[in-house]
């Protein structure tokens, strides 16, 4: 796979939410058992897994499309290599990149099945709704919906549903969709008003299911589902019952018996409800004859932050002493200048005033050791606060002193220092991630020795999901036999030759090892 090359194509813009669009030529056909069975049956190594209610057959592991974006030549490529390496499941949403993940998928797919590399009738392709985004400037929707803040709402509403469908086919390029999932439900419980009780969130979903249902009806989808970030939680205040939905929704006239096929979760080394106990929902999903699909093996929220489960970085351990030291010097360096701006502006009052806002080297030297702790919450508040504060002090500071060149001058030198510094600290952040995920992954190799060849902690994740999956729902321990699907954000290229060769392809875990593995004392 080293060597393909890879067709170019032109996407289409992305509509916004609330306008009109022009249809695009899109594809026929739609995910069957016999060209999904088809098609593992010609890439017979790689593992898959039965899709009970409609009997086509999954790859083990799919194309995850969160933060994949129109445009990015890397994303495309990514994803057809994926396809070209016998996956078979795409997942995506509507609210994903605003669209620009449909998008973008729509591209790639058009371009497969035009060239015949792949067959429409052997992928799986799923997409989900939910979310609205509200700028300031757009009228509210017409249609029933749930105000989460003054930007961002929730809705179920059929009207919605209808257009939404008709949006995602548009985007995607094709005429049906497999699998359409609602997204988050339990959202609308989190209303500004709090008036809908999980009791009402089973109505809603059941009137959902029976649009839904008219839609399998016209074959615009195949089927639907359910996609819950607390579903799989017990302890989650927003946790809601599938049994209950289940039990609600055939009392309302829902064909869910038949129609509702899917149930998507999150599922990671941290975040292990889903696999836990008679009541975990990979078993309570079984019961119903869902398949179940694992999102975000890779990223998980533990002890209050967020984690990242790999260790491939654009940093290596090796790196950390000449990182250090160029911190250590722009630190420096925007001290001297801190000190500096007093003698350059004087003593007067509103000198002074100015010149006490300028103490941003003295506060990340201060937090240095908590921000390497936590990667995501550094990120966040260096990019989203740090900066743009530090930006508009500059600002400010430039119509102080308006015309002073030793001032702007000074601005330029402290604004790159300062740049040089959040660039170090994030490296820094990074090297710390890695250092603890090697720890980690070596642990778990000593612990659970079937995992002795594996090299990446990101492999270990992913066949962990998926053994947990197949322990649970696999009739058996073959490549056929599996138990479900696991979402992979696979935006590059040698992401996509990892995930498939090592968790496609390779290692699984029995009960046991799945216990050990989980089980581990580096995860509790």
């Amino acid at each position: 796979m080293q060597g393909l090359r890879l067709r170019t194509w032109s996407l289409h813009p992305r509509p916004s939410l609330f306008t009109k669009f022009p249809i695009r030529s899109a594809h026929s056909g739609s995910a069957t058992p016999s060209s999904t069975k088809t098609h593992f049956q010609n890439h017979p190594t790689f593992r898959h897994a039965a899709v009970p209610k409609r009997r086509w057959q999954a790859s083990s592991v799919g194309f995850g499309g969160y933060r994949v974006n129109r445009g990015n030549e890397g994303h495309a490529k990514a994803l057809k290599l994926a396809l070209q390496a016998d996956v078979n499941v795409v997942d995506t949403s509507s609210h994903f990149s605003n669209g620009s993940s449909e998008e973008l998928i729509g591209g790639v797919l058009d371009d497969v099945i035009k060239t015949k590399e792949v067959d429409r009738e052997s992928l799986i392709v799923i997409t989900k709704c939910g979310y609205i985004n509200l700028p300031p400037t757009t009228p509210a929707p017409t249609f029933p919906h749930t105000r989460i803040s003054d930007t961002v709402a929730h809705s179920l509403h059929p009207t919605f549903l209808k257009d939404e469908i008709s949006r995602s086919l548009d985007r995607l390029r094709l005429n049906t969709i497999d699998v359409f999932m609602l997204n988050n439900p339990e959202r609308l419980l989190l209303g500004r008003d709090k008036k809908i009780t999980k009791s009402e969130l089973n109505s809603h979903l059941t009137t959902a299911f029976n649009h839904l249902d008219s839609e399998v009806s016209s074959g615009r989808i195949k089927s639907y589902g359910i996609c819950s970030h607390s579903l799989a939680n017990p302890s989650s205040p927003e946790h809601f019952s599938l049994s209950d939905v289940m039990r609600a929704a055939k009392n309302g006239g829902s064909r869910v018996d038949d129609n509702f096929v899917a149930v998507e979760f999150p599922f990671n080394l941290f975040e292990r409800e889903a696999f836990e106990g008679v009541g975990g929902v990979m078993r309570v999903a079984k019961e119903h004859g869902l398949f179940p699909i694992v999102h975000r093996p890779l990223y998980a929220i533990a002890g209050g932050r967020v984690r990242s489960l790999s260790t491939r970085f654009d940093v290596s351990i090796e790196d950390e002493p000449a990182i250090s030291d160029r911190l250590t010097t722009n630190l420096e360096q925007m001290g001297r200048l801190e000190l500096e701006l007093s003698d350059t502006l004087g003593s007067d009052s509103s000198s002074t005033t100015m010149v006490a806002k300028f103490v941003w080297g003295q506060v990340l030297a201060e937090n240095f050791g908590r921000l390497t702790q936590d990667s995501f919450a550094a990120q966040h508040y260096l990019e989203k606060q740090v900066l743009p504060a530090l930006k508009r002090d500059l600002e400010e500071l430039r119509g102080f002193a308006e015309g002073e060149e030793e001032v702007r001058e000074w601005g330029l030198q402290y604004e790159k220092a300062a740049q040089e510094v959040i660039t170090s600290i994030l490296q820094m952040c990074k090297i710390t991630a890695l250092r603890h995920n090697l720890d980690l992954l070596a642990e778990l190799k000593m612990r659970v020795p079937a995992l002795k060849s594996v090299d990446s902690l990101a492999a270990v994740a992913t066949i962990g999901a998926a053994s947990a999956l197949d322990v649970v729902n696999g009739n058996g321990s073959g490549v056929g036999e599996g138990g479900g699907c696991v979402l992979v954000g696979m935006r590059r290229e040698e992401y996509v030759r990892e995930i498939v060769e090592v968790a496609g392809k390779g290692v699984r875990l029995d009960e046991k090892g799945v216990e050990g593995l989980l089980g581990s004392w580096a995860l509790q």
